[in-house]
């Protein structure tokens, strides 16, 4: 596994790995620091073949294979992304991070400022004022959380009175794994995945299936460890549903 390099933009983490000398930008943080929201889609749609690929890159989590895009790749996103941060970003990425990583394999926001001429009392000032930023910027999103809380609470409370089930517990009323139940209904047709802000996969149900009152879909803001916002996704399963799920399983079953 290559050593993983990891640096900040504006309170955003970009992580690079080095591939025969040559520094490699996982994709999502490329884009999360550009400001564009589905890096899935601006991926797949904006950078060429030649230009991304996938590399193991250390993670809280342990070892994950993520995509990753070359210089090419991450100046192509730059130039589709119309977000005001997108030429600080290009300026700061040729500037200060590629010939530090290139040199030396590693990064450090000391030595590229020195190497500006940035003293580094100026320096402290810089670094303090961007974490009292990201300070303030947490303070307001656990805020806003909190303010929600009741609101999701209630919401929930609201489709446990009607007889809605979560996924999983719908899953356990009719006497099936979480997750083969999910991936069942994915193959029926029944879920599909839709993929979230920061590249998650989430189970939703098809529009057709909420329209015939089998489904109740929950949307709503949140945000990750590292601050950054996401639309999460709850789906219910109403009683009209519960017995045409119950129905449709017991009948495949029986094939």
């Amino acid at each position: 596994m290559n050593d993983t390099q990891t640096f900040q933009f504006g309170g955003t983490e970009v992580r690079a790995v080095l591939r025969d000398g040559e520094p490699w930008f996982v994709g999502r943080d490329i884009c999360w620091a550009l400001g564009i929201t589905n890096p899935s889609d601006a991926l797949a749609k904006q950078v060429p073949a030649e230009w991304k690929g996938v590399e193991t890159v250390y993670t809280p989590g342990g070892p994950q294979r993520l995509s990753v895009v070359n210089e090419s790749g991450a100046y192509r996103l730059i130039m589709r992304s119309n977000k005001p941060q997108a030429v600080t970003f290009q300026n700061w990425l040729a500037g200060d991070v590629l010939p530090q990583l290139r040199r030396t394999g590693r990064y450090d926001v000391a030595e590229a400022a020195v190497e500006r001429g940035v003293e580094l009392p100026a320096l402290l000032k810089q670094t303090t004022q961007a974490l009292e930023q990201m300070i303030a910027l947490n303070r307001e999103q656990a805020a806003k959380i909190t303010a929600d809380a009741p609101k999701v609470e209630a919401f929930d409370a609201a489709m446990s009175a009607a007889g809605c089930h979560p996924l999983n517990a719908a899953a356990k009323v009719l006497g099936h794994g979480p997750n083969r139940f999910t991936a069942r209904l994915r193959e029926l047709g029944v879920l599909m995945y839709v993929t979230n802000e920061l590249g998650g996969r989430c189970n939703v149900p098809q529009q057709r299936h909420i329209d015939a009152g089998r489904f109740v879909l929950k949307t709503y803001p949140t945000w990750d460890a590292h601050g950054r916002r996401f639309t999460a996704y709850t789906t219910y399963v109403t009683p009209k549903g519960l017995e045409w799920l119950r129905s449709v399983l017991g009948a495949l079953a029986t094939l």
